[in-house]
């Protein structure tokens, strides 16, 4: 079963926005945004970019169905969902195949995966029972290849669903991670023996061993100056090894961060951080940076891949669960003011676009609805002006691009809680319908009567944290000004009643 969303109910950018406007090359800026799921409790894990130009991503069981399923994400923040039919399946890696489909390993069903980009899922059993898919790569003989942590053994499927395993020599060395090397060779983590292994395309493999004892290295990225790049999740550090077998350590600043996932990006490797909420970049020369990701109230990267846009894109697992967006940015752009709720005015400005060149502001992301439009002068500045649309509470990103260059920049904005009483004023008992705006995706908003103390009700938010249709009676109270509270994880909106 599919449910598929248009980008008009994704109010966007949840964990999003700004951080840190970081230079990373000459006239090069970053900053992080993000979509919020659109699926209650649908815990995004691993992200791949697919063929036809959207993300493509793995889920954890949401809290309806109880299954496991796949997204798809277009870049301007269309999602569309898929879950899987087997109960309670936890599915772990994706990558786009090379026959034109995504594949994924399926976890707890003990299979691996595919499914096209129409959306159709078909699924190839692992011959070991319980074998534990995990990690997954695309190997330099067309071929799909895969970690079996329970098995201990390293997986090869064909397009046409072949299995072959083969056995890694140390015994519950529990592969995980697997990356394609530049030697046309296989390279895996062993989180238990805290090794890194290379398979041939033969079934050969050799195993190195990592310095740091413990370490329990996982993830695994081929990088661009011809080594893998691997994450300790234990050792809070990032590990490099050549194809000779030579390993070195570069310690992550952030200690205890729980490192996820590392890719390769724009200039450098490029890491995640569960525990520690940021984004990190590592340049081949071992110089790390980290960059928060700022969320109203916790965010996990997990999964990270580069993707459209010329972005690095993430998984947000926790609380604020979704789909973030590294963001580079050749031009400039400011949002005034800096924060408010839904139909509030702005103004931008912005300025580094090709001169008389046309400018689109969207919504969400790029591709998404126009929130306005604008001409660049001779000096390639912009103004413009619009209203504050549907968003869930909190940090978020505006983007422009220019039509002509390309350009793209950023502006954060921070999305408050709004109540809208109606009518807004009459006697005791009178019957009043609350509409509320900017609130938690999702969340379950508690209304209150301010004076006396007087609960009102729950009522549960959507995605963008909007809600409609709640009615109460006026309580008895004194009459002139007095107010309706909205509180639930965010800091909350009231708004006035006069009572009659």
């Amino acid at each position: 079963m599919t449910k598929t969303f248009a980008s008009t109910t994704q109010a966007g950018w949840i964990a999003a926005m700004l951080i840190a406007h970081a230079a990373l090359l000459p006239a090069q800026q970053i900053a992080i945004g993000g979509y919020p799921s659109p699926v209650a409790g649908a815990q995004p894990v691993s992200i791949t970019a697919g063929p036809d130009g959207a993300l493509w991503f793995t889920e954890e069981p949401d809290n309806t169905t109880s299954r496991g399923g796949i997204g798809r994400m277009t870049p301007a923040g269309v999602f569309t969902e898929y879950r899987l039919a087997y109960p309670e399946n936890e599915t772990g890696s994706i990558v786009a195949g090379p026959d034109g489909a995504l594949w994924f390993t399926e976890y707890g069903a003990n299979q691996i995966g595919r499914i096209t980009t129409a959306g159709h899922v078909s699924a190839y059993l692992v011959p070991t029972a319980n074998s534990g898919p995990g990690g997954l790569t695309v190997g330099p003989d067309g071929a799909l290849w895969f970690t079996e942590g329970n098995a201990n053994q390293i997986g090869r499927i064909t397009t046409a669903g072949q299995v072959t395993e083969y056995p890694v020599p140390t015994a519950a060395s529990g592969p995980g991670g697997i990356a394609a090397g530049p030697d046309h060779a296989l390279w895996f983590t062993e989180f238990d023996a805290n090794q890194i292994g290379r398979i041939s395309t033969t079934g050969h493999v050799t195993e190195f061993p990592v310095p740091t004892a413990g370490s329990q290295p996982s993830a695994i990225a081929a990088g661009p100056d011809l080594a893998l790049w691997f994450i300790e999740f234990n050792g809070n550090q990032i590990g490099r090894i050549s194809t000779e077998g030579v390993v070195i350590e570069y310690p992550v600043p952030t200690p205890f961060c729980e490192l996820a996932d590392i890719t390769a990006g724009p200039g450098a490797l490029w890491f995640t951080e569960l525990n520690g909420a940021k984004i990190g970049r590592i340049t081949t020369a071992g110089v790390i940076t980290e960059y928060p990701v700022p969320a109203p109230i916790i965010a996990a990267p997990g999964g990270i891949a580069s993707g459209p846009n010329g972005s690095m894109w993430f998984t947000e697992q926790g609380p604020a669960i979704g789909i973030g967006q590294v963001v580079f940015e050749t031009a400039s752009l400011s949002a005034s003011p800096d924060s408010a709720a839904y139909q509030a005015d702005l103004n931008f400005t912005g300025g580094a676009f090709a001169p008389g060149e046309k400018v689109q502001i969207y919504s969400e992301g790029i591709g998404s609805a126009v929130l306005a439009g604008a001409t660049a002068d001779s000096g390639g500045s912009i103004t413009a002006t619009a209203s504050v649309p549907h968003a869930p509470y909190g940090p978020r990103l505006f983007l422009a691009a220019g039509e002509s260059s390309g350009k793209v920049a950023a502006a954060s904005f921070t999305t408050l809680s709004k109540l809208v009483l109606t009518p807004d004023s009459g006697p005791v008992g009178a019957t009043v319908t609350v509409q509320g705006y900017g609130f938690g995706s999702f969340d379950n908003v508690m209304l209150t009567w301010n004076n006396p103390r007087t609960f009102l009700g729950r009522v549960n938010a959507d995605v963008n944290g909007n809600f409609s249709g709640f009615t109460f009676s006026v309580p008895a109270a004194p009459t002139g000004r007095n107010a309706v509270l909205g509180t639930d994880f965010v800091p909350g909106a009231n708004a006035p009643f006069t009572v009659q």
